[in-house]
Parts: structure tokens; sequence; C-alpha cells
């Protein structure tokens, strides 16, 4: 008998097959990308604190960063403000809420000797970014 195709059965074995790897693919997966978002997430913090360091720097304006709660924070660029938030599943840990970074021109300097800024994840791990010194300078390890 000469056959062209595939029987019904063979196509929903494959179908079966396909979906356990798939399924089993993003179970791997899933701890990956949520460390991901955690890196993006504390990477987008530091460099906003760099943009308010570089706003005080360039623009002979006081800059700060506020945070307001547990996910969100405040920028502060010559009164102009813009809020932006963690993505979901993400907190700040420190500093404080209502805690304000303020960076004074024309050097950028912090008004404060050393400051850090923590955001965790669902799992409890942590990143941290340090503000160091006089300079105000953003150290991300």
């Amino acid at each position: 008998m000469n056959r062209r195709g595939f029987t019904l059965l063979e196509t929903l074995i494959v179908l079966a097959i396909m979906g356990i790897v798939m399924g089993s693919g993003y179970a791997l997966l899933r701890p990956m990308l949520d460390r991901n978002r955690l890196e993006n997430a504390t990477t987008q913090v530091a460099t906003d604190l760099m943009r308010v360091r570089s706003y005080a720097q360039r623009s002979n304006h006081i800059a700060c960063w506020m945070r307001l709660d547990d996910r969100r924070y405040r920028l502060n660029l010559g009164g102009t403000i813009h809020d932006y938030s963690l993505p979901e599943g993400l907190v700040f840990t420190s500093p404080s809420v209502g805690a304000v970074i303020r960076y004074r021109p024309p050097y950028g300097e912090l008004n404060a000797s050393a400051k850090t800024v923590a955001v965790q994840d669902a799992k409890g791990r942590t990143r941290t970014l340090h503000i160091v010194g006089v300079t105000g300078k953003v150290i991300y390890p």
C-alpha cells in the first residue's frame, strides 16, 4: 500500500513529545529569566542614579533620587519629575522609604558620605548598588 502523509495518531504522539520537551525547557529557563529581571532592574536604577548625578554636574542645579515605596522611585531633575517603578515581584530593601539621595552642583557631590540601594526578588536574591563618598559615584558590583 502506498501511503502519503501521517496518521492522526502519529501526529498526536509527535505533538505530545514536543509539549513535554517545551515544558521541561521552560522549567529550566525560568530561574535564568528571574535572575535577568533582577539584574536588568538593578542596572536601570544604577543608570538613573548616574543620570541624576550627571544632571547636577551639567545643569548647575540640585538633582535628587527618592524612594517612594517598595517598588517606586522618583527622579527630580531641576524641578522636572520622573516617576519609575520596579518590575512586578521586585522590591527595594534599602534605603528606607522616603530616603533622598541628593546631588549638588557643580561637581555632582553627594549630600551624605555613603549610601546603598538594594533590590530584592521574591526568592530573596539581592543586588546592591553603592554610592561612594562625596563624589557620589555609583558602583555596581
